[in-house]
């Protein structure tokens, strides 16, 4: 890790602004065609990760139990992670969208939507995905994108680059968001999405001017401003605020081990860097796990464009490395149902921990763990269905 990464406890958003809301596909869940949801309260929350859970699989170890934890938490935070420390940045940026993402997130995966969401293994994977979830108006990647485009003007299949950034669910909500490039005219998503009745209200932060959004089908309210140039944002009012105050040269940019991850991710058509927090496990319910995230100081990930999915954990020792390996194998001869009973409930965590294990192979090398899945599409087709699962109502 860089001696210039500063340990500083984060400070947190602005008090008076709720927890932000779950994460998106690049432009949102599906928008439905009737009026909006006039007077619908700004900050709804979003379902926490995890739920409770209980008892263990015959035959195991409670050391066993132990190293299957940090096996857990070691895929999990594919979709989730932690920022342990912050880099001081003090202008704005019309570079990478990444140069956008706030201090407090704890995971960055970028990717270019024009060249990810067009491919043929992410296509194929994802209408697969769509395909058991008959949502309406999304039962195939051309129909969620064609239903998002009518809806808002922004297209996700000619975005440039897009930046997803957040944080592990909490009790008290989500800390998470998108920046990307769009070539699309801010008045023209303005007009689309009046003219849908998606437009519930504008609100001004620092000369900045945010259009609040939502339908009746969706379960979140989120705020989408046009940053300037190409560049816009989409997340709750918190994310957003602090995205502005970044460019303004008044906070603070991603940083620590999630920032060396990412630079660390090998290129490819999706990349990206977390680290874990301490709470990660509570948060998951695992009773057998507590204290474990201390055996993963922060990881990287990367998806090739022959669809294979990358992931490098990186320990604190060579040691914790050889154990992380011998769970995630482990892990991986275990039965699908067995390990949904033993962590419960319903998240995005849990399914993408299913998914990578149906399909892994492992290496070491000293205090790093390499893991790499041949069927990766299937990890991103199946967060964009279970976020639209939860996102829309009816």
């Amino acid at each position: 890790m860089s001696d210039n990464r500063m340990a500083e406890e984060n400070p947190g958003p602005d008090g008076e602004h709720s927890g932000g809301q779950p994460p998106t596909a690049a432009g949102g869940a599906p928008w439905a065609e009737d009026d909006a949801r006039p007077g619908a309260e700004q900050g709804g929350g979003a379902p926490a990760a995890g739920g409770a859970g209980s008892g263990t699989a015959d035959g195991e170890t409670r050391r066993q139990l132990l190293k299957a934890g940090v096996g857990l938490g070691a895929v999990g935070v594919i979709g989730y992670a932690y920022l342990q420390t912050q880099e001081e940045v003090t202008a704005a940026t019309d570079g990478s969208t990444v140069d956008d993402v706030p201090e407090r997130s704890e995971f960055v995966f970028s990717w270019t939507g024009s060249e990810l969401l067009t491919d043929d293994g992410f296509v194929t994977a994802t209408d697969q995905e769509l395909g058991t979830l008959a949502i309406d108006g999304a039962s195939s990647t051309s129909e969620l994108f064609e239903t998002i485009t009518a809806a808002t003007a922004l297209d996700p299949r000619e975005m440039g680059e897009v930046s997803a950034f957040g944080g592990m669910p909490t009790e008290s909500g989500t800390y998470a968001g998108l920046i990307f490039e769009s070539d699309t005219d801010p008045q023209t998503v303005r007009d689309r999405l009046a003219e849908r009745g998606h437009l519930l209200d504008t609100v001004e932060y620092r000369e900045q001017t945010m259009w609040v959004t939502s339908s009746d089908r969706l379960s979140w309210e989120l705020l989408l401003c046009h940053l300037g140039g190409n560049r816009y944002a989409l997340g709750s009012r918190t994310e957003l605020e602090a995205i502005v105050d970044l460019r303004a040269g008044d906070g603070r940019r991603i940083g620590g081990g999630a920032i060396d991850g990412f630079d660390e991710a090998e290129e490819g058509m999706l990349r990206g860097g977390f680290v874990v927090p301490p709470e990660t496990f509570a948060s998951l319910e695992l009773s057998f796990a507590t204290g474990l995230a201390d055996a993963i100081e922060y990881g990287s990930a990367s998806l090739s464009a022959d669809g294979v999915l990358t992931v490098t954990l990186v320990a604190p020792n060579d040691s914790m490395a050889q154990d992380l390996d011998q769970t995630l194998n482990a892990l991986g001869q275990l039965d699908r149902e067995d390990i949904s009973a033993q962590v419960g409930g319903d998240s995005a965590v849990v399914e993408v921990i299913l998914t990578i294990l149906e399909d892994i192979d492992t290496e070491v090398d000293g205090s790093s763990v390499r893991v790499t899945v041949a069927d990766g599409f299937r990890v991103p087709a199946v967060v964009l269905g279970v976020l639209l699962e939860r996102g829309v109502s009816g």
